[in-house]
């Protein structure tokens, strides 16, 4: 991949626990035309610190830490740059989320292709607001 096939593509970076869930995530995303390339850290100051200085046009967080913690570190990712899209446990997290503003929230468990689907509207309004700057 040249240089300005690299710039031209969407990086994402993805916050939750090493396992099966993230790996995953990476997997699927990295196979994505659009993505260039995806990071995963499970550590909230490496999040931080990776938004900062990477600038991913897609994070996503899995909501596994205690909550008040999470809706912290996405109140601190927020960037007119990126968009945050959050893997909710179960109801009530979801609505936390939605009601704090913190980012689109989807519940875990959901079709890998509804998923895939909103993650590529998510880089495509992404790309819109780049072409506008």
């Amino acid at each position: 991949m040249t240089q300005a096939d690299q710039q031209t593509k969407q990086h994402i970076l993805i916050v939750a626990q090493p396992g099966p869930l993230g790996d995953g995530l990476v997997a699927l995303l990295s196979a994505l035309p659009q993505v260039g390339q995806v990071l995963q850290t499970h550590e909230l100051e490496a999040a931080l610190h990776l938004a900062a200085t990477w600038r991913p046009q897609l994070i996503i967080v899995d909501l596994n830490s205690p909550e008040d913690s999470v809706l912290t570190l996405l109140h601190a990712l927020r960037s007119p740059d990126s968009r945050c899209l959050v893997l909710a446990e179960n109801v009530g997290q979801k609505k936390a989320v939605e009601e704090s503003g913190a980012g689109t929230v989807i519940l875990k468990g959901t079709a890998a292709t509804e998923m895939i689907t909103l993650v590529e509207r998510l880089l495509e309004i992404n790309s819109n607001l780049e072409v506008n700057k």
